[in-house]
């Protein structure tokens, strides 16, 4: 790649503006931020090929002050434009900025209702009911003409000739001061089918490179999901963490780092047959395992929706036409009292005998297989295994002797990895097992887990899958687990 020389008589410095001849600020930013990524490809190609130590090259060094040069350029260009925009704000009342964005406000407030109506549509979908008419939001949003940002009020975005007095002009001292002419913005720039627009404040460079937190892999900017936790993940990590949501309750909601991302920021990234899918699940995950009413036919089984507030004695299911009691979940009885439920009366004595415990959120059967007694269910409901109460409203142990013990020495070995655990005495294993265990009876509960990476690979315990080549570690409790479940289970 040779380098990218600037013309000559092209740019003009802080002095004087626009920042360069018979360009606009976004096709300057456009250009300096292409060009920032072609040199950021180019250096990184180059590592690795050098010493450590190595002075660096001539071409090196020109690399370097390119890419300063362009920085500066791109620096320049984003204060010019939100200089305009300050310049612009001061000159307009509240009265006329309101009407400059009546046109704004009335698109967001017309998204707003269509999103509404797209929610209820979904939740009817769910419950297989038909899809009511569209409504006059939607059928708006959905017209191809429709703008979310539309240009601002004519009579108010441009300001025509200004007075000799109220012009930027040069100083007596011949410095040169920015004349900004206000006229109509420039039509907006469509790039890889998305809008581009110039708004005030520190701007984002679409263009850079990111990676993938699940896999790795590198993308732009814009093609990827934003989390609200700042990660970024693909389109193929975004399919296959929806495909494993729609099987598995465990990942609702869909999360990173525990913080549930946003479902509209999830569709444009997944199909339409996979995007109905997740939008009947996500439906019906939201409905507690208590309320939810499934067609009482065995081969159907389709999600009806919730109990809750129900009035009416039958739900009918719109695939089978089978009707479902809301009450007992049996088929419906018309005003006849509900029978009592024989599999459910002989699920609970299994239950008993297996020592299992039910939920008192969603009582929903649970099972403790390591740990302390302390149970989180996937409702986030927190109780005691031993007696279901609210966790911290009974006085029952919170540890099981040998699950103590079972608890603390996977996490000793953990920490130390099958190769040193094999080459450790038994004597000094023995003794920090115990140091271990101590520690556990006085700090169970990880609130927060801090991860890194350990060699070795091993089994997640969460999901129980094998890696071969490595696992997360976290800092605070050892516990073991893959990326997938580090970011978006536990």
């Amino acid at each position: 790649m040779s380098l990218i020389s600037f013309p000559p008589t092209s740019v003009i410095h802080f002095g004087g503006a626009p920042i360069v001849d018979d360009l606009d600020d976004e096709t300057a930013s456009l250009i300096a931020r292409l060009a920032l990524e072609d040199l950021d490809e180019v250096i990184n190609a180059r590592k690795g090929k050098a010493r450590a130590d190595a002075l660096p090259t001539d071409e090196e060094l020109a690399y370097q002050l390119q890419c300063q040069q362009y920085q500066d350029w791109l620096a320049i260009t984003e204060d010019h434009k939100f200089a305009k925009r300050i310049k612009l704000t001061q000159r307009m009342t509240i009265g006329n900025a309101l009407t400059a964005d009546a046109d704004y406000l009335e698109a967001f407030i017309a998204s707003e209702e269509a999103a509404e109506a797209d929610r209820r549509a979904a939740e009817r979908l769910s419950r297989g009911e038909p899809l009511p008419p569209k409504t006059t939001s939607q059928t708006r949003v959905e017209d191809p003409a429709f703008v979310m940002h539309p240009e601002p009020h004519p009579e108010y975005s441009s300001f025509g000739p200004q007075s000799q007095d109220d012009e930027d002009t040069a100083s007596s001292d011949g410095s040169s001061t920015i004349d900004v002419q206000f006229t109509r913005p420039a039509p907006r720039m469509v790039v890889s089918n998305r809008v581009s627009e110039a708004t005030a404040g520190p701007s984002v460079n679409h263009y850079k490179t990111v990676h993938c937190t699940i896999c790795d892999d590198k993308l732009r900017h814009r093609d990827a999901l934003h989390t609200p936790c700042d990660h970024q993940y693909c389109r193929g990590c975004v399919l296959s963490l929806v495909e494993h949501f729609t099987r598995d309750e465990s990942l609702f909601p869909l999360r990173c780092c525990q913080s549930p991302i946003p479902v509209s920021d999830v569709i444009p990234f997944i199909s339409g047959a996979l995007s109905k899918l997740f939008l009947s699940k996500h439906a019906e995950f939201s409905v507690l395992s208590k309320d939810r009413i499934y067609c009482v036919a065995p081969t159907c089984s389709t999600f009806l929706g919730s109990s809750e507030g129900l009035a009416t004695s039958a739900v009918q299911c719109p695939r089978c036409r089978q009707s479902t009691c809301p009450r007992c979940k049996q088929a419906a009885h018309g005003e006849e009292d509900c029978a009592v439920n024989t599999a459910t009366i002989q699920l609970r004595a299994l239950a008993r005998q297996q020592g299992w415990q039910t939920c008192p959120g969603c009582h929903t059967l649970v099972e403790l297989h390591t740990g302390c007694f302390h149970m989180t269910c996937r409702c986030r409901t927190q109780f005691c295994y031993v007696c279901a109460v609210p966790w911290k409203g009974c006085t029952c142990p919170q540890w099981e002797e040998n699950r103590l013990l079972v608890t603390a020495q996977q996490r000793v070995e953990n920490e130390l990895g099958p190769r040193a655990v094999r080459n450790t005495a038994p004597a000094v294993f023995e003794r920090q097992v115990q140091e271990r265990a101590r520690t556990l009876m006085q700090n169970h509960d990880c609130q927060r887990h801090a991860w890194k990476y350990r060699d070795g690979g091993g089994r997640c315990e969460e999901c129980h899958f094998h890696l071969p080549q490595f696992l997360l570690i976290c800092r605070n409790c050892s516990l073991l687990a893959c990326v997938r479940c580090s970011r978006n289970r536990l």
